[in-house]
């Protein structure tokens, strides 16, 4: 009957690999069929398009947290710039231990004096401090060298 009505008719176009099918599943024992086939397609495809969003979402997440790294990144340039303060820091505490060394100096012959009291006590300041920049020097010099 699908082929007296041609291969072009309504009919013979609904009925498209259907025969082919029912000899497969005849051959083999089974049932399949062109609608089992096509849901099993499309399962699969809206799965991969919940793993293609998945993995956009993802995506993005990944894309955000790089620039928050950008961000929070020191640049070589910036590095540099750090590194020439830090010297320029410790420079003016290595001063400023000299010239407090100096004061202590002048005013040794009068060690309960406020003079000699601030002289010591700014020297203990700017020598702590100058150790610091002095390691943060070490520090940045050798990151800086690793990059």
């Amino acid at each position: 009957m699908v082929a007296e009505l041609g291969p072009q008719s309504y009919l013979a176009t609904a009925f498209e690999g259907v025969f082919e099918d029912a000899e497969i599943n005849i051959e083999n024992d089974f049932a399949d069929s062109m609608k089992a086939r096509w849901l099993y397609a499309d399962a699969q495809l809206n799965a991969a398009k919940g793993t293609i969003e998945e993995l956009r979402e993802r995506l993005a997440e990944n894309e955000k947290e790089v620039a928050t790294l950008r961000e929070r990144t020191i640049t070589p340039d910036d590095l540099t710039d750090v590194i020439h303060l830090v010297t320029e820091k410790r420079l003016a505490l290595d001063t400023e231990v000299k010239n407090a060394a100096e004061r202590i100096v002048e005013a040794a012959a009068e060690p309960e004096s406020a003079e000699f009291q601030n002289a010591v006590k700014d020297h203990r300041a700017a020598k702590s401090d100058l150790e610091y920049y002095t390691a943060l020097l070490a520090r940045t010099g050798s990151i800086q060298k690793a990059g």
